[in-house]
Parts: structure tokens; C-alpha cells; sequence
């Protein structure tokens, strides 16, 4: 089992207005680049983030595969 969690904190970073408006839409894509802890097993994630409800999200893993190294 694991656990992510993300924020965006500068309202001046163009990604933060991209991010606010698929949220006033209800969903957002999300590309998750992660490693193990030492770096290593390099691998990506692709999560669909749905609103379903006034205050409900409903999240799924689309994709999910491991990052070919050079």
C-alpha cells in the first residue's frame, strides 16, 4: 500500500490556473513519475479525477507501467 498527496501553493505558476480550472470542470488527469527509495524501478501512473457529487471525487488508475532508462 502507498499514499501521495500533492499540492500547488503558487498561484503564480501557470499550472496552478490549468489545475484550478479542470477542478471548476470536474476532472483532471494527473501523470504520477515515481521511483523506489533509492531511486531506482523508475515508473509511471496515469490517474482520471472525476467529480461525482457536489463534494465527492471519484479517482482511477488508467495506466500504469514502468519507465524504460537510457
Amino acid at each position: 500500500m502507498s499514499f501521495w498527496q500533492g499540492a500547488l501553493r503558487d498561484p503564480t505558476d501557470p499550472l496552478f490556473e490549468a489545475v484550478a480550472q479542470g477542478i471548476k470542470a470536474g476532472a483532471i488527469g494527473v501523470d504520477l513519475l515515481y521511483a523506489d527509495h533509492e531511486g531506482g524501478q523508475e515508473a509511471m501512473s496515469r490517474f482520471a479525477v472525476v467529480r461525482t457529487g457536489e463534494d465527492r471525487w471519484w479517482v482511477s488508475m488508467a495506466r500504469h507501467h514502468a519507465v524504460a532508462l537510457p
